[in-house]
């Protein structure tokens, strides 16, 4: 049986006798995520309103989201050519936003799943869940960072890997 994934019902009633610390963790989960979604939120304002600031004075129609050929229409023209590496720069939030939305997704995933007792005790169900969340993944970074992390690697030498290896000269473009 495939993990159920969290619909944005209540997981339990607040005042109900069915108080368990699984469901007490995935109600912190739960939280979590939606802090997680109202700061994404927030960001997507900002870069929004930037990216149509960038448009205003570049000239350009304004896109939604982040313009992927904002960069072009700056490098065609007679702009300040650091208005191009910004625009170019600002397309990070794309892959933060959805690298956010991973974790976010992973985040009330595991909360449904700890709710059933019967997940918590079959390693079967606990490697279906990894390989449910290992496939969200588009990213060599995020593919890299999850194998480390459940191969019992520490939070900080994952981290530190990654770190290295987004330092190292890269002669691909990676598409997310």
């Amino acid at each position: 049986m495939e993990p159920q994934y969290h619909t944005g019902e209540p997981l339990i009633e607040p005042h109900s006798d069915g108080w368990s610390p699984e469901q007490q963790l995935a109600l912190m989960l739960d939280l979590f995520a939606a802090q997680m979604d109202a700061a994404v939120q927030e960001a997507d304002n900002a870069v929004e309103q930037l990216s149509d600031a960038f448009n205003a004075l570049l000239g350009t129609p304004p896109n939604p989201g982040i313009p992927e050929q904002g960069a072009d229409a700056v490098a065609g023209s007679e702009a300040h050519p650091a208005a191009a590496e910004a625009v170019i720069a600002m397309q990070f939030y794309d892959r933060l936003s959805q690298r956010l939305g991973h974790v976010r997704y992973s985040l009330s995933t595991l909360a449904m799943f700890v709710c059933d007792p019967q997940n918590n005790r079959q390693r079967e169900r606990w490697q279906r869940l990894q390989n449910s969340l290992r496939r969200l993944y588009s990213s060599e970074e995020e593919r890299a960072l999850f194998e480390m992390m459940m191969q019992g690697t520490s939070a900080e030498e994952a981290l530190e890997q990654a770190a290295e290896r987004r330092d190292l000269p890269q002669n691909n473009v990676e598409l997310f």
